[in-house]
C-alpha cells in the first residue's frame, strides 16, 4: 500500500523567468502525455512534456516519466508577483517520498536562475523534510522526536535538548 507524501512547493526568481515558466506549467498540466490514473494532474505529464527526460543524459540518470506514475499536482500552480520577482506555489502528494528531481531538472533547462523549496511529510513511515535551510519561505524549525536505542546525545544539536 502507499503511503502518501505530501508536499508543499515553491519555485522562487525573477519576472523574467518565472512567468514564462508558470505559462509552460499550466500548459503541461492542461493536456495528457500519455494514459494515467491522475489525468492532467499526474507529475509524469511534466516530465514528459517538458523533454527533461531526453536532455543528453546517459539512460541511467534521464527522469522517466514512467517513475512518476505515483504523483499528482494537488492545488495548481499559483503565480504571485511582488516587484521584479515572482514566486509559483503549489502541492502535489506523491507515493513514499517528494520528487525533487523533477523541478530542479526543469528550472535547470527552462528557468536556470530560479531556486525551487519544499516541505514534505509522509506520516506513515515519519518522513519530514525541509529543503529550505535558510528559511527565504518557511520560516519554522521542524523538530521531530525520534527515539532509538543506539542515538548518541551528541548527533542531538544542543538547541533541542531538554
Amino acid at each position: 500500500m502507499t503511503q502518501w507524501c505530501h508536499n508543499i512547493e515553491y519555485i522562487i526568481g525573477n519576472k523574467s523567468e518565472i512567468v514564462p515558466l508558470y505559462s509552460l506549467l499550466q500548459e503541461w498540466t492542461n493536456k495528457i502525455y500519455e494514459p494515467n490514473k491522475f489525468g492532467k494532474r499526474w507529475i509524469g505529464n511534466l516530465v514528459g512534456f517538458s523533454k527533461i527526460n531526453e536532455d543528453g543524459q546517459d539512460e541511467n540518470k534521464r527522469l522517466q516519466y514512467n517513475n512518476y506514475r505515483r504523483g499528482l499536482i494537488v492545488n495548481y500552480f499559483k503565480l504571485t508577483e511582488k516587484g521584479e520577482n515572482a514566486i509559483i506555489s503549489f502541492t502535489s502528494d506523491t507515493a513514499w517520498v517528494p520528487f525533487p528531481e523533477v523541478y530542479v531538472a526543469i528550472l535547470r533547462k527552462y528557468a536556470p536562475h530560479c531556486h525551487y523549496f519544499y516541505y514534505t511529510e509522509e506520516i506513515g513511515t515519519h518522513y519530514i523534510y525541509c529543503n529550505d535551510v535558510e528559511h527565504k519561505i518557511f520560516k519554522h524549525d521542524h523538530v521531530v522526536e525520534v527515539n532509538y536505542d543506539n542515538t548518541s546525545d551528541e548527533l542531538i544539536p544542543e538547541k533541542y535538548k531538554q
